[in-house]
Parts: C-alpha cells; structure tokens; sequence
C-alpha cells in the first residue's frame, strides 16, 4: 500500500492529501479543474508553513510531504495505478455513483474505493462496481494537520481482511488496532447497510 488517489481538491480532499502525503504516501490528487489543483496545493504549502512556524515539523518534512503530492485532471490515467482512492467529491449522488463505476473500470481489481461522503448509503454506491467487498465508506469528520478524525463505515459485504488491512492503513490517523474476530461478530449482528466507527 503506497499509492493514495484523492478525488476532490476542496477543504476536505486538500487536507486529505496533506495528512497521507505527511505519512509518506504517495499522493495523487485530482481534480476537474487545474486552478482548483493548483490552490488546493497552495493551501496545503500554506498549512505546512504555519506547521513549520510551529514547530511541528521540519524544513525536510515539509519538502518530502510536498514531493510526494502529484496533481491530476485526468481520472483514468491518475488512478491507474492507486491502491487505494479516495473520492472527497461533492455530495451529489449521481455524481458519486459515476465516479465509482467509473473507478471500478479505471482502477486495478485489487485497489480499495473508499468514499469520503457523511449521508449516501455506501450500498448503493457499492453496488454500481464489481467490487463491493472492497468499497467503503471513509469519512473525515474534520481537518487538522497532525490530527484527522475519521468515521469508517464498513459496507456490509467488506471482508474482515481488508478491514483489518484499513486499520493498519489508518495508523496515521491514530488509529487504534482492534481484534478483528469481535468486529467480524459486530458485523454480522447488524442488519444495517453499513456500520460506523468512529476512533
């Protein structure tokens, strides 16, 4: 696990990448519009800046979160490559489910989908993929630099493998590691499209 896509280059999408890119991902992140990009970038310089000034990272940190950030308009070529994507879209529904068939077709089998919304059944954006045992819900309930809190809604159909592999993906959120065989029981007793966590 390495390469992160981040579909969305607002508050949410731009503070996404700053906090991979920090942990040492490589990022990817996307955007219909250059100038979107292009002050999404200017923000996360800027964010790093004030955390320089802080004192909560270096001039090396710095440098190494921002050679890990790439920019994209183009999805399919983007994303080609990522294991896992991250769509920080707008909250439209139609606009999600044709980014995630679209996903579905663009991306390589084994690539994880994970989507950023706080209100659309993570089911019914499943569904439109092939893939509904690796789509999840990934919501970042807020934004700081050196802290994001993050609600997972697993998908019903998500496998515990992959489960226990986004909590090991999530230690840069201060996740905490958890003893899947009880989430496996949670996940089973609950007939509800999906089930959150918040950490």
């Amino acid at each position: 696990m390495k390469n992160i896509s981040i579909i969305g280059s607002g508050q949410m999408g731009n503070g996404i990448a700053h906090v991979f890119a920090q942990s040492g991902y490589i990022v990817k992140l996307i955007d219909i519009k250059q100038d979107a990009l292009d002050r999404a970038l200017a923000t996360i310089t800027s964010n790093l800046d004030r955390q320089l000034g802080k004192g909560t990272i270096t001039e090396e940190v710095k440098q190494s979160t921002l050679a890990n950030i790439s920019l994209s308009t183009d999805l399919k070529l983007a994303v080609a490559d990522s294991d896992l994507v991250i769509e920080a879209a707008t909250e439209n529904v139609d606009l999600k489910l044709k980014i995630f068939a679209d996903l579905d077709a663009f991306t390589k089998p084994s690539c994880i989908l994970a989507s950023n919304t706080s209100s659309i059944s993570i089911t019914k954006i499943a569904s439109v993929t092939k893939r509904a045992d690796k789509v999840i819900g990934m919501h970042f309930i807020q934004y700081l630099e050196n802290s994001t809190e993050v609600s997972q809604m697993f998908y019903l159909k998500t496998t515990i493998v992959f489960s226990k592999f986004l909590f090991f993906l999530g230690s840069p959120f201060h996740f905490f590691y958890f003893y899947f065989k009880i989430l496996n029981r949670v996940l089973k007793s609950k007939p509800l499209s999906s089930i959150s966590l918040v950490i």
